[in-house]
């Protein structure tokens, strides 16, 4: 029920080229963006994003974790918020 409290999680394997945790929630009445910078194998696996106060609706959550070399794995989530 909106406003929600969100928790995004991320579990991202140990590996010596990861660089960056990209996490988006992007919908109609509300956009958050974080990049979270990672240490290769030595980053923690998971990677926790708290979303306070979000309004009804629906939104799409996108995990994008880039590599060393240009690359990009991408995850998509659809998120429904029911309103009151």
């Amino acid at each position: 029920m909106a406003p929600a409290s969100i928790r995004v999680r991320a579990i991202i394997e140990h590996d010596s080229d990861n660089r960056a945790l990209e996490i988006v929630a992007d919908g109609a009445d509300f956009y958050r963006r974080t990049v979270i910078d990672l240490d290769g194998a030595q980053a923690a696996r998971i990677n926790e994003l708290q979303l306070r106060d979000i309004p009804g609706g629906a939104y799409e959550v996108t995990a994008t974790l880039y590599d060393s070399r240009g690359g990009r794995t991408i995850a998509h989530r659809p998120l429904m918020v029911s309103s009151r």
